[in-house]
């Protein structure tokens, strides 16, 4: 009997040891891009390079298979849902199956499902150039064209008119994309877990700076809801129909982002069956005293406890997070901590010495300030201050 995970995870994120302890005779079979603090904690550790998109990874699990009856498939990144439940399905075990991560993963199947009961950017899968001809002709600029099965928006471009889509046309191949309507408004979120058709834990945020805002030199950043928003009701009841909807799995984190437009409507951006990116998951942590990205990967691995015991109590106080970005240039200092009793967690990501061409993706950044506050604005106002006195404390080189 054993466990295996496909990791795309650093140790101090994802400590499988300790997550999996009560699982200590239970062999744990790890396949994982960053290699650092799992050397030796479970009987396989094998880093793959390229990890992303390398076939290495489902042939070394499979391999693995053959030596050991697999009871479990542990993953949590976007781009390892589908290769996971694949691999659920050729093993014959429980858990997220193809069905549920192609709806979640392919965009413009996610949209033809959720069409049937929440509000969608018309769109269209890009099989050439005619379909982007004929998409902007019935809909006009702006549009956006992003990969069907992205994350990060990496490679995600708003085309404004003729002259964006002739260099889009100049520089990327089609196959793979997704051409959609240019929603304007503000972008929500709802993050939580799900359980057997249950929330079980959920709360709404804003977008201060949004997923797009790396192509300005700015990294996304968000701040939670007060109690009594009144867009938090209408989020989640978008959400709850959301997932009546779609072939939901039996457990598992979500990341909802919806639009809410100058004409008050709710259209979903995207959704997610795992836990969002940047600090999502500290912001739920830190408001509610649950760490729910934890709570599923036990859950993938057969550990329910967390979950079934959950009680939700939440803070008074309200949490977001900054991301500060990278600049061009050699990152050779971080600062240890930061000058301010309302910065809740500090959470250093980039490694010193390695060199930034500057931002290629939302998920850039060489750290993460999580803030409190009581009301939203005061987060926001502590969130900046925190963003600036970063950027002037970080030590670069050339």
């Amino acid at each position: 009997m054993a466990i295996i995970i496909i990791n795309r995870s650093r140790y101090n994120k994802t400590p499988y040891d300790v997550l999996f302890q009560p699982l200590a005779n239970e062999p744990i079979l790890l396949i994982t891009e960053y290699l650092e603090g799992f050397e030796g904690k479970f009987p396989v550790v094998e880093r793959i390079e390229r990890f992303r998109r390398n076939g290495n990874v489902e042939l070394r699990a499979l391999e693995l298979g053959q030596q050991h009856p697999i009871t479990h498939v542990v993953a949590t990144s976007e781009y390892d849902l589908l290769r996971a439940a694949q691999l659920r399905e050729h093993f014959g075990i429980g858990g997220q199956g193809v069905a549920s991560a192609m709806a979640f993963r392919d965009k413009v199947l996610m949209k033809e499902l959720a069409s049937k009961v929440v509000d969608v950017p018309r769109n269209r899968r890009i099989t050439s150039v005619l379909d982007i001809h004929e998409f902007i002709q019935s809909v006009g600029y702006p549009v956006v064209i992003k990969p069907v099965d992205g994350a990060g928006s990496l490679n995600t471009f708003v085309l404004k008119d003729r002259s964006d889509l002739v260099r889009f046309l100049d520089r990327c191949e089609l196959w793979g994309y997704e051409i959609e309507e240019f929603v304007k408004g503000q972008m929500y979120t709802v993050d939580g877990l799900y359980h057997r058709g249950e929330v079980v834990l959920s709360w709404t945020s804003r977008y201060v700076n949004d997923c797009l805002s790396f192509h300005q030199g700015i990294q996304a950043s968000m701040v939670q809801l007060a109690d009594g928003h009144p867009l938090q009701p209408r989020l989640n009841e978008f959400v709850a129909r959301l997932f009546r909807e779609m072939p939901m799995p039996e457990l598992t984190t979500f990341h909802a982002e919806v639009f809410h437009t100058e004409a008050d409507r709710l259209v979903l951006c995207e959704v997610a069956s795992r836990t969002g990116g940047g600090a999502i998951n500290e912001l739920g942590l830190h408001r509610f005293g649950f760490n729910m990205h934890h709570a599923w990967i036990k859950a993938q691995g057969g550990l329910l406890d967390d979950v079934l015991q959950f009680r939700s109590t939440p803070k008074a106080e309200l949490f977001g997070f900054a991301q500060v970005p990278p600049r061009v240039g050699t990152l050779v200092g971080l600062p240890e901590q930061l000058p301010f009793d309302w910065v809740a967690e500090y959470l250093p990501e980039a490694v010193l010495g390695k060199k930034f061409e500057g931002l290629a993706e939302s998920s850039d950044k060489v750290a993460v300030v999580v803030v409190r506050g009581a009301t939203e604005e005061e987060v926001v106002k502590r969130m900046s201050v925190a963003t600036e006195w970063m950027n002037q404390n970080c030590r670069w080189e050339p």
